[in-house]
């Protein structure tokens, strides 16, 4: 077992996303969904190089996960991964709306020659500047 701040940040990054292990395990190319609970207990490591997978399939900050994973497993830890360029983590949003609403949506972007999530971040920065936002909706 390695349980200890990886296996915790990994449990808390799925229990977050509200994904479940089989399409955590999916995205991130496992063909067992076992393999997600596993590295939630702590029973394996998550290899280094699929840190970008699970970030990608459950929103985690791959650099804080990164940073973990190396210094739990004996590697040079947050001041050797310093250099290590931040780049953001692409996800997908599942929104669940009528179908006029998702193509007026789509038609909106193809005018404006905006990607859906270009789109999606342009609305979310003119409506939070134009209203305090109420986290309790």
């Amino acid at each position: 077992m390695t349980e200890g701040q990886t296996s915790a940040f990994i449990d808390d990054a799925v229990r977050q996303c509200g994904k479940s292990n089989d399409d955590i395990a999916h995205a991130m190319g496992f063909s067992r969904p076992n393999l997600v609970t596993m590295l939630r207990v702590g029973a394996t490591r998550l290899p280094l190089d699929r840190i970008p997978d699970f970030a990608a399939a459950t929103g985690a900050d791959a650099y804080e996960l990164l940073t973990l994973a190396l210094a739990e497993y004996g590697g040079p830890g947050p001041q050797g991964v310093e250099s290590l360029e931040r780049k953001p983590i692409e996800s997908n949003v599942n929104i669940r709306a009528s179908v006029e609403v998702c193509v007026r949506f789509k038609a909106l972007c193809t005018q404006e020659r905006r990607t859906q999530g270009q789109m999606l971040e342009l609305l979310l920065t003119v409506w939070g500047a134009g209203q305090d936002v109420d986290q309790t909706r």
